[in-house]
């Protein structure tokens, strides 16, 4: 099986194992897959990095390993 990691400022929040078939190597070069969870994370004021990654201890053999990590950084208020 593979894990998809879920970070906050680089610290790992969570993560879930991969449903076949993508863990079971059976994916084309280029093909998309959708795979959806949502793991929880208490939300503090200020700029954070959220981070997700796709076979984080590396155990797919793959001929890009440079396109499993997606970012996005959000600004949290501060509650009022």
């Amino acid at each position: 099986t593979n894990a998809i990691a879920y970070y906050v400022d680089d610290v790992e929040v969570a993560r879930s194992t991969v449903p076949q078939p993508l863990s079971d190597g059976g994916m084309e070069p280029d093909e998309i897959q959708t795979y959806v969870m949502y793991p929880s994370w208490t939300a503090t004021a200020g700029r954070h990095i959220v981070k997700v990654v796709l076979d984080p201890d590396h155990r797919l053999i793959e001929p890009d390993e440079t396109n499993n990590t997606w970012s996005v950084t959000l600004d949290v208020a501060p509650a009022e």
